[in-house]
């Protein structure tokens, strides 16, 4: 999870120029696989009938896809783009629910998991922001370059490019971290509390 939640992350936006997004579409390609195998798995393992595809909704789904396809299509611009990434997680979304949301071993344990995970990464992201925004690390490959941003030289962000999109990170590692304490006994939860 902290592997996916950094190859979705890394982004940089240069002054004057497109967000650079390094990462991503390995990103998007790893959780497309690990959900594509993961729903073979329960679908073998449960015997499950797949013939719950053949009713309308799925149909008026595919209908609403096929009409911003259309529409993306011919349109100019980003909106293909955009489409595609809309109608992945549109497809992803439901393949995870139908996978985990009928065991009731696995969902207490899989949003903990989630949960810890977001407040780790969180932790390490504000780490690597508080050092950039000192100065102390500095990266550059190819066109991605981790540096304070002359536009936000004031506020944090790091390897998230933007402030808004590090203390949305921030918040719901917060709301996360409120989960993992309410349901097991935390070391050091005042500090990790302070910290986020």
């Amino acid at each position: 999870m902290m592997l996916l939640f950094f190859m979705l992350s890394v982004k940089y936006k240069l002054d004057n120029f497109p967000s650079v997004k390094p990462l991503y579409i390995y990103g998007l390609v790893a959780i497309g696989i690990l959900c594509a195998l993961n729903f073979n798995r329960y679908v073998r393992r449960k015997n499950v009938n797949l013939m719950v595809l053949n009713q309308i909704p799925f149909y008026c789904l595919l209908g609403i896809l096929t009409l911003y396809f259309a529409s993306s299509f011919l349109a100019p611009g980003r909106e293909f783009k955009d489409f595609l990434y809309f109608a992945y997680w549109v497809i992803l979304l439901p393949l995870l629910l139908m996978t985990y949301i009928n065991d009731k071993y696995c969902v207490p344990e899989l949003l903990f998991l989630l949960c810890k995970s977001v407040v780790i990464f969180a932790i390490l992201t504000s780490i690597a922001a508080i050092l950039t925004f000192f100065g102390i690390l500095e990266y550059e490959y190819g066109s991605y370059i981790l540096k304070q941003n002359l536009w936000t030289f004031t506020r944090l962000h790091g390897y998230m490019g933007e402030p808004t999109a590090l203390g949305g990170l921030l918040g719901f590692s917060v709301i996360a971290f409120s989960y993992i304490k309410a349901t097991k006994k935390v070391n050091y939860g005042l500090l990790i509390y302070s910290f986020l």
